[in-house]
């Protein structure tokens, strides 16, 4: 750059001092000296007349009229140097140049002659016409090998390395940081590294390693001293802003985020960040516009916000109640939409979590929950599960025992597994949780109808339905005692003892239930709502379950109209939609109307959702599905495996759906007589199903039903028979005697026994 330009200067682009701008210059200088035959003139930046001097003087260059000023003398100094040495490029360099105003001062200072090369070390953005160079931290090996090399001790490195590089990551990989931590060791030759982790955690910037500057060090500053030169200069009101940038995240930080916490004009806020905080290089930008805080300017901001006393808890209840208003647009369904809108902010939010002793009871649980719900919505449940418990625990610190607070904290985490199918987990959540609603508002509050519900939504996937019919009557009995016959929540009552009849079989009591359920949100929301769509939707499952073809495609159609014109085309509940009416065409053997709608389905979940969701495999595992109906094993196979390799990895070896992945692969393979390939998927999946739902579930009895049929293409008919036999008694108690799968298996049966006679 030196070469291609007049003048450089060089900066921090992540705008601190001890980045290594004066060591780089120094470097450049002393390797390249013969590019310079000219000669090379190196000055502080306050001393440059001084300097100018001196060198003169040390050359023995003729002096200028007294009477001429500073700038007249140091332009005829820089024109007999060029006359002294005519030939060859000269090197000045300008160390420390502090602002842009302390540039402009030194403007009349610059050589003219293009024979004169200028290198300027600034914390400053200096602009046009001058090229900036600007340097970042280190990487992630060269700060590990910097501070190897100054340790000295391969040996003592080796048995740390973990440490070491947690040291490194602590000073955000900045040079003049890995420096002082690596002397400060190599003097202190018995200090364990994991204790001055530990020590430097515990002191911040206070810390001895960062506070003593050894005295071979040509940079004399420690590092709060190096921030503090660039602290002074600023504004009350830039000040103000740094200590608020201390609350966010190591995370990059939109600008608006910023705005939010602060009841400022908006370009105000832009003249902090931008005039003052970035162009001291206290701040940087990143290449999408966010602003980057360096670990140590982080620490340094802090301090000073601890510093404002009475102001700090108000910044802090600023910033927490501004992040707390973004995630409460986070929704419990989240879409790409909603984490293209929010990624930005969660890193964010999630630090709000360390204020909510500033925050309201209504509001103090927002942070965890809403944070456990984003990472819930793309399948990240280690996170999702962190933050729920993390909300559990604030909330009985905070509130004691029986709060209604703490009852929400307890509900959510056990619909989180509730979702993952860890339901032995859930049950006593929700159960703890119904207890507080009870015990706090009474036995006939809308929260202990939420809580009744959804008690009974586990049971019923759990195959319990005989506990989970009276919980739901009894939800529904409250929701008709608070709000009437026709609100939306009564509603959603009557949809799900709709559901939990239809699973037993009791169709007509499960349509009588759907069409109250559907009349109910279409006076009350409208036909065109998303709850009108799912009962229609439910209807037609219902409709289709019991092979009234004509009956239930409509019903799909609509509800594919609604919700694609509430959700548009793109949407996950929209790709829901398009798979249950694929379903109703597959089980017509409209092979050729499903498999669009189905590939359809698949490409927005991947689009929206990711490969990985949970989503993404049930419609891979259709789409499989359907070639395999059509005998079309070779493409089928690939996809159901790519579902259960999903399932196994999003939701866990034990889950539900991972037992589906694994009956319909091994369905794929006893249909191409692979049978020993399908023998051991279906006991996998049987194993599941018995350890998830108990002996007497329908989903028990249908692997035992498969397992059953698999014996008897293999003419092991003694198992057959006992395993068909007992997925009969299942279905009897559980279904009932009429129930379609009963009589299947009724009918199985005693074609095994028949086979079995006939030898």
């Amino acid at each position: 750059m030196l070469q291609q330009s007049d003048r450089l200067a060089i900066t921090a682009a992540t705008g601190m001092g001890g980045i290594g701008k004066t060591t780089l210059a120094w470097h450049y200088a002393d390797r390249y000296r013969s590019d310079y035959p000219g000669g090379i003139w190196w000055m502080s930046a306050n001393q440059v007349v001084v300097k100018v001097l001196e060198y003169a003087g040390f050359m023995g260059l003729p002096s200028p009229p007294d009477e001429w000023n500073e700038t007249r003398k140091v332009q005829w100094f820089y024109q007999k140097w060029a006359e002294v040495i005519p030939d060859g490029t000269r090197l000045i360099v300008w160390d420390d140049v502090f602002d842009a105003e302390a540039y402009r001062s030194l403007q009349d200072y610059l050589p003219p002659d293009p024979r004169f090369r200028v290198l300027i070390t600034t914390r400053a953005k200096l602009s046009h016409p001058i090229r900036r160079l600007e340097l970042g931290v280190l990487s992630k090996a060269a700060a590990f090998r910097l501070l190897r090399k100054l340790v000295g001790d391969d040996d003592r490195i080796a048995t740390e390395v973990k440490t070491a590089k947690a040291l490194c990551e602590w000073v955000g990989r900045l040079p003049l940081g890995i420096e002082l931590i690596g002397r400060y060791l190599e003097i202190h030759a018995t200090l364990k590294l994991e204790t001055l982790l530990s020590r430097l955690e515990a002191q911040k910037l206070k810390a001895r390693a960062l506070q003593q500057v050894p005295s071979e060090m040509p940079y004399r500053d420690s590092i709060e001293a190096a921030f503090e030169l660039s602290w002074q200069t600023l504004s009350e009101s830039a000040k103000q802003v740094g200590s608020l940038l201390s609350l966010f995240a190591l995370a990059p930080i939109p600008k608006e985020l910023i705005a939010n916490c602060l009841d400022w004009d908006e370009e105000d806020v832009e003249d902090c960040l931008d005039v003052e905080l970035v162009n001291r290089s206290l701040l940087s930008v990143s290449n999408h516009g966010s602003y980057l805080l360096h670990a140590l300017t982080r620490e340094f901001f802090a301090a000073k916000l601890e510093s404002l006393i009475i102001e700090a808890d108000e910044l802090r209840r600023r910033f927490a109640e501004a992040m707390i208003e973004i995630a409460k647009t986070i929704p419990y369904t989240v879409t790409l939409e909603v984490i293209a809108r929010v990624k930005a902010a969660i890193p964010h939010i999630e630090a709000t979590t360390a204020y909510t002793y500033l925050i309201g009871d209504k509001d103090c649980v927002v942070s965890y929950t809403r944070a456990a719900w984003f990472y819930g919505g793309h399948s990240l449940w280690q996170e999702s599960e962190y933050w729920l418990k993390a909300c559990r625990k604030m909330t009985i610190d905070r509130f004691g025992e029986n709060h209604p607070n703490i009852a929400a904290s307890l509900h959510n985490l056990a619909q989180l597994y509730h979702l993952q199918g860890r339901y032995s987990e859930a049950e006593p959540l929700y159960l703890q949780a119904l207890n507080i609603y009870r015990l706090q508002f009474g036995k006939d509050h809308p929260a202990t109808a939420i809580s009744l519900n959804n008690l009974a939504e586990l049971y019923r996937l759990q195959g319990r339905y005989s506990e989970a019919e009276p919980l739901y009557l009894e939800a529904l009995g409250i929701r008709r005692l608070q709000f009437g016959e026709d609100h939306p929540d009564t509603a959603t009552s009557l949809n799900n003892l709709g559901v939990l009849y239809a699973k037993q079989g009791y169709y007509a009591e499960a349509e009588s239930f759907y069409i109250q359920a559907w009349q109910s949100y279409q006076s009350q929301l409208g036909l065109d709502h998303l709850h009108s769509a799912t009962s229609l939707s439910n209807l037609a499952g219902l409709y289709n379950d019991q092979g009234r073809y004509l009956e239930a495609e409509p019903l799909y159609l609509q509800a594919l109209q609604i919700i694609r014109s509430q959700l548009g085309r793109n949407h996950p509940t929209t790709a829901q939609s398009l798979n249950n009416l694929a379903m109703a065409y597959h089980y017509q053997e409209r092979y050729t109307e499903a498999e669009p709608l189905y590939l359809e389905a698949l490409q927005i979940r991947q689009l929206q959702l990711g490969q990985d969701h949970p989503d993404t495999a049930q419609s891979l595992n259709n789409l499989a599905g359907l070639y395999d109906s059509q005998g079309r094993y070779a493409e089928a196979e690939p996809l159901y495996l790519q579902a259960l390799k999903i399932r196994q990895s999003q939701l866990g070896q034990d889950h539900p759906d991972t037992a589906m992945s694994l009956n319909n692969l091994a369905a794929l393979y006893r249909a191409q007589g692979r049978y020993t390939e399908a023998e051991p998927l279906y006991l996998q999946a049987l194993k599941i199903k018995q350890s998830q739902f108990g002996l007497d579930h329908p989903d028990t009895a249908t692997s035992l039903n498969n397992l059953a049929a698999l014996y008897y293409y293999i003419q092991q008919f003694d198992q057959a028979e006992a395993l068909m036999k007992q997925a009969l008694e299942v279905r009897q108690r559980c279904l009932g005697n009429d129930h379609p799968d009963t009589m299947n298996s009724r009918e199985s049966l005693k074609i095994i026994r028949s086979a079995k006679e006939q030898g």
